[in-house]
């Protein structure tokens, strides 16, 4: 009689086990349909995935979404994240081997302090104990996250290998994104039809032309794209004093761009007043009076320029004036 207790006993235990597993499962399969493959877990679910045996695999990612921490490395991680368990219930949209959850910082602060996780984002492979799926190493595995690694090819690769069972990323249609550029598109278009004749008048203007394309040979000619692109500090120190002009060839500080722009800006005008405005001047003296000083002008200028062109070349030999 005492024999047949203890098989009683052991028959409902085994039956009370796969019931719950099975209900653990058939409620992770109604959530991640309804989520596009992805569980949001709490608590009651990380404890039963812990401590019941799985005749399942899970994928959990440990992250946190909240503004209060701003984890960069999370926002960039999760999207591949998403797309993997998306491609996942795609192409196994009833298969209960393999599920993706995620489980959120700010809500269970107390599990992660449980489970010694000292940095987020974590993922963590919790394969199958038991059943058909089961591996013969089944305890946790924690994949190595690097910021570079964030691609959902090396993910997917990576999770693969620690269960021994291939996943295929599907890449999905944003709908979204499609119907938002259609949208731009058609605004776009209907603007140009309405404002079209004013457009070819205004690119038909040769003093527009000739504002932008001036202004494209200041920008280029002034380094400005050398000191954007090397971040280089607006003026330097010399002595406790500041400096201006960094006397090399090979960089120089922001300012510079402003004195270059500013001296070809000088130089620019008076070619423009020698060119345009003194040959209408009737008064034959005022003329050639006018044309002296621009041409005086023009010879301090250059001098300055070429006094700066030295001063980042110190090996070059000609000057205008004594500068």
């Amino acid at each position: 009689m005492r024999i047949n207790l203890q098989k009683l006993y052991l028959i409902l235990a085994f039956l009370s086990y796969v019931f719950s597993t099975q209900d653990l499962v058939l409620d992770f399969l109604k959530r991640a349909e309804s989520n596009n493959g992805i569980i949001q877990l709490d608590g009651t679910s990380i404890y039963s995935i812990l401590t019941k045996p799985r005749n399942y695999s899970i994928v959990v990612m440990f992250t946190t979404n909240s503004i209060e921490y701003n984890c960069y490395v999370c926002k960039k991680l999760y999207p591949s994240f998403r797309l993997i368990a998306k491609s996942r219930h795609k192409t196994h949209p009833k298969s209960k081997t393999l599920f993706f959850g995620v489980l959120e910082y700010l809500e269970n602060a107390n599990i992660f302090a449980q489970l010694q996780l000292t940095k987020i984002p974590t993922i963590i492979v919790y394969p199958a104990t038991v059943g058909p799926a089961a591996l013969k190493n089944s305890k946790p595995l924690m994949l190595n996250i690097r910021d570079g690694d964030i691609s959902s090819e090396w993910l997917a690769q990576a999770i693969s290998q620690k269960i021994n069972e291939p996943i295929h990323i599907v890449q999905f249609l944003n709908y979204g994104k499609i119907v938002f550029y259609s949208f731009i598109a058609f605004l776009s278009l209907l603007f140009f039809k309405i404002t079209h004749s004013f457009i070819f008048y205004i690119m038909s203007r040769k003093e527009l032309w000739l504002i932008f394309s001036l202004a494209c040979i200041l920008i280029f000619n002034s380094g400005y794209m050398l000191v954007k692109i090397r971040k280089s500090p607006f003026n330097g120190q010399d002595d406790n004093s500041p400096s201006y002009i960094l006397r090399s060839s090979h960089a120089q500080y922001g300012i510079e761009s402003h004195i270059i722009v500013v001296t070809y800006l000088i130089l620019m005008f008076t070619v423009i007043l020698l060119t345009v405005f003194t040959p209408k001047i009737a008064n034959k003296r005022k003329q050639t009076a006018l044309i002296i000083l621009l041409i005086i002008f023009q010879f301090v200028i250059f001098s300055f320029l070429l006094h700066i062109f030295r001063m980042k070349n110190r090996n070059y030999p000609f000057k205008l004036l004594l500068l």
